[in-house]
């Protein structure tokens, strides 16, 4: 009996076939790690194949994999096409999107790419910021839609996926040993300060801003190259750096949740359109979370 096989499947295999890394391929596609290697998992139970070798220090593809890559492609293109001529062709326009850097670097990439298809005659400006300035951006009707960190202070948005929150350092940092303990942050007003401000407090363990910046680039920087630790949502942590555990005596802090607000009157058919395009693909990664 012929076995279809499912799209999404098919186009996390090829992400981790691009980037040779499961880390790199779920920051594309905008899901978590867990979340991709249970795709995986998945499809080489239903073609009971082994597609992806592990063992060396970047993922590649077994013999198996090396033929599923080829017809995957050719799968994905087919789709993407389809849905490029299907799917509101007609609609065209500007969606202003606000988001925080950190966001943009890891789950924008893949929403963008597939809205291109799926709707080319619409434009996209995206502006970075922190996630409470971006809320007042909405509010005064400079943004249609914004993608942030939702905070106990925000009213309405709609909850998308709830992120770990997750302390990082380089292999081998000193920075864990230093007293007071070097942070690199985000700027004032983003929520993660506000939480690490509040968890060391009740710790009464010593803690400096080291470095600051609104650019996850820079943040990683400074981290990667042993001189601060940080905290970051965990499927935003970039590619070099260590989460640390339980072990590293540091607080564990709750999860946020990341949500889409909307500008307060109605939304134009291709914001509409984008809307409803971020939902669907950050939405895939985990059960969805009850709006608010």
């Amino acid at each position: 009996m012929t076995r279809p096989l499912d799209l999404d499947l098919l186009r996390a295999f090829v992400a981790i076939a691009e980037t040779g890394s499961f880390t790199r391929a779920a920051q594309e596609l905008g899901r978590t790690q867990s979340a991709v290697s249970m795709q995986i998992k998945r499809l080489e139970e239903q073609l009971d194949r082994r597609l992806l070798d592990r063992s060396g220090r970047n993922v590649t593809e077994t013999a198996d994999g090396r033929r599923l890559l080829g017809y995957a492609k050719r799968l994905l293109q087919l789709n993407d096409e389809a849905v490029a001529q299907l799917l509101r062709p007609e609609v065209d326009g500007v969606v202003r999107l606000g988001t925080p850097d950190d966001y943009a670097t890891c789950f924008l990439p893949g929403i963008l790419a597939s809205f291109a298809q799926a709707a080319p005659r619409v434009r996209v400006e995206v502006a970075c910021d922190e996630s409470i300035d971006l809320i007042g951006e909405l509010e005064a009707g400079r943004l249609d839609l914004a993608l942030v960190t939702r905070t106990s202070a925000m009213r309405g948005g709609e909850a998308l996926r709830r992120e770990r929150l997750v302390w990082c350092a380089s292999p081998g940092s000193l920075a864990l040993e230093a007293d007071p303990l070097p942070l690199a942050l985000f700027p004032d007003g983003c929520l993660f300060r506000q939480l690490v401000a509040q968890a060391f407090d009740a710790q009464g363990r010593n803690w400096r801003v080291a470095y600051s910046s609104p650019s996850l680039t820079a943040l990683a920087a400074a981290v990667s190259a042993g001189l601060a630790v940080t905290i970051l949502a965990e499927s935003t942590v970039p590619p070099g750096l260590h989460v640390l555990g339980a072990d590293s005596g540091l607080p564990q802090l709750s999860g946020v949740e990341i949500a889409l607000f909307r500008r307060p009157d109605a939304l134009s058919p291709a914001a509409q359109l984008f809307a409803q395009h971020v939902r669907e693909t950050l939405g895939r990664a985990q059960p969805a979370l009850a709006a608010a």
